[in-house]
């Protein structure tokens, strides 16, 4: 799989997610069928999160990369929270893409300190690794700093062969079990949706087949600028689609009864 054929793949598996998301909050349709479309769409955050860290790796341009993760941030805030709080604003919790930009700041801080020559900013390299992943968890993004945790794993791990990305499962694996050290860390009963979320072990399925190759790319910077932004902007509207279908559910059923 190249990373273009992943990332269709997690955008199909995120709608998914944020379908079963909107059934439960408003109650429309069986818990079941929900809890199936949740558990489908675990494996979207885990692929984006590897993406990212495949993405940087192979960027010419981190700064323009950065740019557009927080373009699209800013544009998606109004529609997640319209979709999982029924109102404009909320902030109570930020969209995936503060999560994915704080994951590349923090690979981005990693990798400079890596090339340094400087002793001391090796050695201090992990404080500002420490505050961005303090920082997602202030401002309760999308995964928070678990989120941003993964992304840096996934930078460390080596994707460049079949045995190498082996190494992804145990990542998966930690990231899976967040919930679960939450629990116990907090003396808390482990709920269902905790383990609900060991589901993301099947995303070592499409990094497995991955081949390190980007994809079909458009010859013309008009079409490789169409693609890049069909990607982003995907997300802020598919969330504003599902809110308005689930917020007037009975109006659009009745629309096709």
């Amino acid at each position: 799989m190249t990373s273009h054929a992943i990332r269709l793949f997690a955008c199909i598996t995120m709608p998914i997610d944020h379908i079963g998301y909107c059934m439960q909050a408003y109650r429309i349709g069986d818990t079941e069928t929900a809890d199936i479309l949740r558990l489908v769409g675990r494996l979207a955050m885990p692929l984006f999160a590897f993406l990212i860290a495949e993405g940087f790796k192979k960027t010419h341009n981190v700064f323009l990369y950065m740019l557009r993760l927080f373009l699209a941030a800013l544009v998606s805030e109004i529609p997640f929270d319209l979709m999982s709080s029924g109102r404009m604003t909320n902030h109570g919790s930020q969209n995936v893409m503060f999560t994915l930009l704080l994951g590349l700041l923090a690979i981005w801080t990693v990798d400079l300190a890596a090339k340094s020559k400087s002793k001391h900013l090796k050695c201090y390299a992990f404080i500002p690794v420490l505050l961005l992943c303090y920082g997602a968890h202030r401002l309760s993004t999308d995964y928070g700093f678990f989120g941003v945790l993964l992304i840096l794993l996934f930078y460390f791990l080596d994707s460049s062969s079949l045995e190498n990305r082996v190494w992804y499962l145990p990542a998966l694996a930690i990231f899976a079990s967040r919930y679960v050290l939450m629990a116990y860390w907090n003396g808390s009963a482990i709920l269902p949706w905790g383990t609900a979320q060991f589901s993301v072990i099947f995303c070592i399925i499409p990094i497995l087949l991955y081949n390190g190759k980007k994809g079909y790319t458009p010859k013309s910077k008009i079409g490789r600028f169409m693609q890049k932004s069909v990607f982003y902007l995907f997300y802020p509207a598919h969330m504003t689609v599902l809110y308005f279908i689930f917020r007037y559910w009975d109006k659009v059923v009745s629309i096709f009864a």
